[in-house]
């Protein structure tokens, strides 16, 4: 399965899975909050329903060795159904962990050149792989494996999640136009995972949607 999370609006994206629009999903700062860049998440269906909808937790600390932008995740019914959030273990070692109903997703990202990109384990499992553009900061593409399609909802909200906390996209400063990362996550990416599990057309068309993507914004 792929999914397209493509930025409509500052903060605002639409979700497509194979093509098909399923999802939008959008962050927004709550203005009663002091604290800088707390914001509100929702992903709903195309027929405006909502899904999940994501919220600042008020237990997260700063420092190192601890969890940083934490954020908490509530279904339909809002029920307190799993967590975002940011762990920092010491220099140069951090991952965004998903923990969400039995998962507990771990989120490694490195930059690579003109990607970046995000490999998400299961235990020691690698079940999908987040790309994005560092020269465009419109869209992410997410490679999910089919046995888990039940995270496709929760993957994209992650993604909008990742936009507004890490990626700034409410700035204007232009994204580099290449980034190489040296830190311990280099070790859990795996070059050739998408080539082993998806399609090589399928890669080869998002491979040049990217590079089009590129030609517009330059």
């Amino acid at each position: 399965m792929i999914i397209k999370v493509e930025q409509t609006k500052q903060n605002k994206f639409e979700i497509k899975i194979n093509n098909e629009l399923k999802y939008f999903s959008s962050m927004e700062k709550i203005p009663e909050m002091t604290s800088y860049r707390k914001g509100k998440g929702t992903i709903t269906n195309i027929d405006g329903s909502i899904c999940y909808t994501l919220l600042p937790s008020e237990k997260s600390s700063v420092f190192f060795g601890k969890i940083r932008r934490k954020y908490c995740i509530f279904n339909s019914l809002n029920q307190n159904c799993g967590t975002f959030y940011k762990l920092v273990s010491g220099f140069l070692n951090s991952k965004h962990v998903i923990e969400y109903e039995n998962y507990k997703l771990s989120c490694y990202s490195i930059s690579i050149g003109k990607t970046q990109n995000i490999s998400i384990y299961n235990g020691e499992n690698q079940i999908a792989e987040i790309i994005k553009s560092i020269q465009s900061l419109e869209n992410y593409y997410i490679f999910l494996l089919d046995e888990y399609t039940n995270l496709q909802a929760i993957l994209s909200l992650f993604v909008s999640y990742l936009e507004y906390e890490d990626m700034h996209s409410d700035n204007t400063t232009e994204a580099v136009g290449v980034s190489y990362t040296f830190d311990k996550n280099n070790k859990f990416y795996n070059k050739n995972w998408i080539k082993n599990n998806f399609n090589k057309e399928d890669i080869n068309l998002i491979t040049e949607q990217i590079q089009e993507e590129r030609k517009k914004r330059y």
